[in-house]
């Protein structure tokens, strides 16, 4: 067993391949140092090259981010790009084997302290986690810090959704077609199917059946300043139902066009905000909240969770039942109305009983 006893009484566990030591570690415990020098002899045995993790993570991010500019769409490699240059430099000069969860977690507190968004924080968190995942592939590190590190909780107010009802959205619907009748309607179909903006730019004619259930699928997504369409945000496909009330302006928008064709007008949100000068029609709301509001209409409809899950696109139920507690308000006010009536009723019945 490769153990040595230092002068000051504590262990160092030395992993050699040949007569080369390739990697050291100091202990109180001689138990402690030999179950290390076992683990480590372990790992070489998969195909772990301790040298390999001895690389500054720095010169590591960028032969990950030369591979990652080939696999992924540039949009996505720029986003990686800068998100990785948002490691501390002290963390980013240290050996890429020595980074810990406790390093990660000193990397999200920075980005607190300098200001950044939860969001952000997030965004920084799955590069990091993708990043080492490679490393892993590599054989270049052993466990990915960033699945164990604690990602700080959310200093700043998370956005709060603001949907129309569906009165409200008729409403203003009439008075977005007296401005834009072309973007009016693409307002009521994201308020009515709940598509994402990308989501509802990417549809082609293909994508729409109008025989016995009319419906949407939703295949692809295609954000601004993307030239070609990408998977959904879930990377699922989806088949949104649809309202009877959208299924006019749907058959106006096949007529005529060939199954590639685009479904909905060309869409941009900087151009559909001016012509429905949206800062003083849409009552403070964004134009992710057409998505809430037709969310909001499903679960007050009495659809059951899982089925606005499927239609949503969301990844998970949790995401869902965020809506239920929005929705709590509406809910509290009916089921409170229904009770009082009962109770009316009872304490009618107590009166008369006591007028007898």
């Amino acid at each position: 067993m490769a153990v040595q006893k230092l002068p000051s009484g504590r262990w160092r566990g030395i992993v050699k391949q040949g007569r080369v030591a390739v990697a050291t570690k100091t202990f109180d415990l001689k138990r402690d140092a030999c179950a290390w020098v076992e683990a480590e002899r372990a790992k070489m045995s998969q195909g772990y090259d301790p040298k390999l993790g001895k690389q500054v993570l720095r010169r590591v991010i960028n032969d990950y981010l030369a591979w990652r500019k080939q696999a992924v769409r540039s949009t996505t490699y720029k986003t990686d790009q800068h998100m990785l240059a948002l490691i501390a430099p002290n963390i980013a000069n240290r050996t890429i084997g020595s980074i810990t969860a406790r390093e990660i977690e000193h990397c999200y507190t920075r980005l607190v302290n300098k200001g950044y968004k939860h969001a952000t924080i997030k965004r920084f968190r799955d590069s990091l986690r993708a990043f080492f995942t490679w490393a892993q592939r590599q054989n270049i590190v052993t466990v990915n810090p960033v699945s164990v590190a604690s990602l700080p909780r959310r200093q700043e107010p998370e956005h709060q959704m603001h949907p129309w009802t569906f009165s409200e959205l008729i409403h203003d619907y009439h008075r977005w077609q007296t401005l834009n009748p072309s973007s009016a309607l693409v307002a009521l179909f994201l308020g009515l199917t709940g598509l994402r903006w990308s989501e509802a730019r990417a549809l082609t004619v293909s994508d729409v059946t109008l025989d016995t259930d009319p419906s949407v699928f939703v295949q692809k997504a295609q954000p601004e300043g993307v030239k070609d369409p990408k998977t959904t945000k879930s990377g699922r496909t989806r088949r949104v139902p649809l309202a009877e009330a959208i299924v006019p302006f749907i058959q106006q928008q096949v007529s005529g066009k060939q199954s590639t064709d685009k479904l909905l007008p060309p869409m941009h949100q900087s151009r559909f905000r001016r012509q429905l000068h949206w800062n003083t029609t849409a009552g403070g709301r964004t134009i992710h909240d057409l998505r809430h509001t037709a969310i909001c209409l499903w679960l007050s409809a009495g659809i059951d969770l899982a089925t606005v899950r499927a239609w949503a696109g969301h990844a998970d139920l949790a995401t869902t039942s965020r809506y239920t507690h929005w929705l709590g308000t509406e809910a509290d006010r009916a089921s409170i109305n229904k009770l009082n009536h009962a109770l009316r009723r009872g304490t009618q019945g107590v009166h008369e009983k006591e007028k007898a």
